[in-house]
């Protein structure tokens, strides 16, 4: 026979256990298809599976952050020269920007155009592959959302 202490040492551990599963229930149960966070899950579930079929080449944190910068400036400024996007974006210095900005021409998502009255002056313009990259991300967003 078990004691009175050892009987009610071993129901708090269960209750215990008890309690941590309904509360993993309750976390899971809000992760539910009508609940935001689930279709967030969703999507980054298919931009990741869509980076691996597309190839897109491949951009660290702070590239992705500046080039989603500059698809946001763009909505705002048709033409953005370099030196707008440069001093527009407040989080990292200009040559840290200006540098990123190289790396996305190189990776094939924006060209630099020089103007042709002012040599000195360079355009920012997104590339066909990065506004097929922007479609490939707008229909991943509606799929996630079951819309």
């Amino acid at each position: 026979m078990l004691s009175g202490a050892l009987l009610n040492n071993l129901n708090e551990k269960t209750k215990i256990k008890t309690e941590r599963i309904k509360r993993k229930e309750n976390e899971m149960s809000m992760l539910d298809n009508t609940n935001n966070s689930f279709r967030y899950i969703n999507f980054l579930i298919l931009v990741d599976q869509a980076r691996q079929e597309f190839n897109y080449p491949t951009l660290d944190v702070h590239e992705m952050r500046l080039f989603e910068t500059l698809v946001l400036l763009m909505q705002k400024t048709k033409a953005c020269t370099v030196s707008y996007v440069v001093s527009a974006v407040e989080y990292a210095s200009f040559s840290a920007t200006y540098r990123r900005l190289k790396k996305l021409k190189h990776a094939g998502y924006v060209h630099l155009i020089t103007d042709e009255l002012d040599n000195r002056v360079k355009y920012v313009a997104l590339t066909p592959m990065a506004m097929a990259y922007l479609d490939l991300m707008g229909q991943l967003m509606i799929k996630a959302g079951g819309a």
